[in-house]
């Protein structure tokens, strides 16, 4: 008897504030606090819209979900992803009371493997948001395809 045995490899690509390749404005800090899972959280202390960091790491190519953990509240404001300058999620982390959240965005294709350039910058905000914050616990990309 023939037996065919499939494989599926998920990938998982994740990142913490600790891990930032590059910041092109802005000053981006870490705070411990119990209100936050893990209990840190990173932020840009500066506030100011086009805030801008960046992440690299290996990707295959495939469809991804990209996940992130980040504090809604009400002084944050409106984040962009892109991989390779191309732009992959939109999150307004405005929020009338603070809580935390995981912020998803489905069905991101990567065309060709290679490692890519995460950047995450602050565009823009609410308009009942008070500042530009952008706090955030942990950036991840679930291969799903």
């Amino acid at each position: 008897m023939a037996y065919q045995v499939m494989y599926r490899l998920v990938l998982y690509l994740l990142f913490f504030g600790f891990q930032i390749d590059s910041v092109t404005q802005g000053t981006w800090i870490a705070s411990a606090s119990a209100s936050y899972p893990l209990q840190l959280v990173y932020f840009n202390s500066t506030a100011a819209d086009g805030d801008e960091i960046h992440f690299s790491g290996f990707m295959g190519a495939g469809t991804y979900t990209l996940k992130l953990l980040a504090a809604q509240r009400t002084d944050n404001g409106i984040v962009k992803i892109y991989i390779d300058g191309d732009l992959v999620g939109t999150f307004d982390k405005y929020g009338s009371t603070d809580n935390n959240k995981i912020y998803t965005q489905a069905s991101i294709v990567v065309a060709a493997s290679g490692v890519k350039d995460i950047k995450m910058v602050v565009d823009g905000k609410h308009a009942s948001s008070t500042n530009h914050y952008n706090h955030f616990i942990s950036l991840s990309f679930y291969r799903t395809a």
